[in-house]
């Protein structure tokens, strides 16, 4: 949904690891559809769980694909969104979905099938922001 929708939905306390049918969370839809201003108000939300493991499930939460939101992120193309997801000290670059892939197989497989420049460069630019936070 749209930033406001999610504000005001988090200022209520909706649970921010609610799933629905398919196993998805907020934070996968927003991540999905490249709502970068959605995912930061999520992702701020989880980064202020006390508990490490907490924060790390919320984060790194898969549906029924094994999917996560960084994944959905990567997929959506969206480096803001990305950007807002690799934030977070707890996300993992190292969760694998239902058919084995990464996130940064994932921006890979898309940077291989890129035709365009401009789809080129939003690749090349998600894989160096995944490949810089895979060496801290």
């Amino acid at each position: 949904g749209n930033a406001e929708t999610v504000k005001v939905l988090l200022d209520e306390y909706a649970d921010v690891g609610g799933k629905d049918v398919q196993q998805r969370t907020a934070l996968m839809d927003a991540a999905s559809r490249g709502n970068a201003a959605s995912t930061k108000l999520l992702v701020d939300r989880i980064n202020k769980f006390d508990l490490p493991e907490m924060r790390r499930d919320l984060i790194n939460a898969k549906d029924d694909q094994g999917k996560t939101a960084l994944m959905d992120a990567v997929s959506s193309g969206n480096k803001d969104t990305v950007a807002e997801l690799l934030k977070s000290k707890d996300i993992d670059l190292s969760v694998q979905d239902n058919d084995g892939k990464t996130a940064v197989m994932i921006a890979q497989e898309i940077r291989n099938k890129a035709t365009t420049p401009a789809a080129q460069k939003a690749a090349d630019e998600i894989l160096q922001a995944l490949n810089r936070k895979g060496t801290k």
